[in-house]
């Protein structure tokens, strides 16, 4: 139940995209318990991560920027220019490789990272018999490099297989997902995961003042800034950092301490 529905890129080379985003539905869904359907494209075209002849996961852009809503940014499955202009309410707050020099994690390493975080961004080896894959386990041996992306998003150790979510449409293999050997076609180089922004972070405890009451003093042999009996900032015995401190607090009407 944390795992988002199968997407297609279509003709476009943007599987690096949909990498991206499926692992951010799927940890908006475990951490904020809301599913959500991401844009693909406005990661395709803003992003810098990549185009339509390929790219790596762009978890920094969701990290800075974030994405827009599929319905606000829809796909097209084409380069174009970014539009700046449409709102960006997903984002991530923290994200890293499995194997911290990005290479394949050991199976362990790669569970372990699935049970914290999630599903994860991982490369695979996509040959013909990749493409036409239908139902199975599947086990190829390519020695070619990486050439696509997928979400991994489970195991089965009776069949030594991950279980990954491709971005091909659910005509392809089985419902859209595939069962892989462990280490068929250098499955799960790059592995990824990433976190998304909590929707409901803690509230700060926030006392308001009125900054011209505000004033500097020494109290205890300590230099402060205080309202009334209220200390706001505590200078020790730097008295023109205080006073330097409380110009800046009534210059802009700062009025609340959180």
């Amino acid at each position: 139940g944390k795992v988002t529905a199968v997407r297609n890129q279509g003709a476009c080379g943007s599987c690096w995209a949909f990498s991206t985003v499926g692992p951010l539905e799927g940890s908006e869904l475990i951490r904020n318990n809301f599913t959500v359907d991401a844009s693909e494209q406005e990661i395709l075209n803003c992003s810098g991560a990549g185009g339509c002849t390929g790219g790596w996961w762009a978890f920094n852009h969701l990290d800075g920027t974030g994405t827009a809503t599929e319905a606000r940014y829809a796909y097209t499955g084409t380069d174009a220019t970014c539009n700046p202009n449409i709102a960006t309410p997903y984002h991530a707050v923290a994200w890293g490789y499995v194997d911290e020099n990005g290479d394949i994690p050991s199976i362990s390493q790669t569970k372990g990272a699935l049970c914290k975080f999630g599903p994860l961004a991982v490369a695979v080896r996509a040959t013909e018999v990749f493409l036409a894959h239908t139902e199975g386990v599947f086990n190829e041996n390519d020695p070619g490099p990486v050439n696509h992306g997928v979400t991994l998003v489970g195991w089965d150790d009776d069949r030594s297989a991950w279980l990954i979510k491709n971005s091909w449409g659910t005509g392809w293999g089985e419902g859209g997902y595939m069962w892989i050997d462990y280490g068929s076609n250098h499955i799960g180089l790059g592995a990824a995961w990433v976190q998304a922004r909590l929707n409901d972070p803690v509230k700060e405890d926030c006392i308001a003042f009125n900054p011209a009451k505000a004033t500097v003093k020494k109290v205890q042999n300590r230099w402060k800034i205080l309202v009334g009996s209220i200390w706001l900032k505590d200078f020790g015995n730097n008295q023109s950092e205080a006073r330097r401190s409380l110009q800046v607090i009534q210059r802009y009407q700062l009025d609340r301490q959180c």
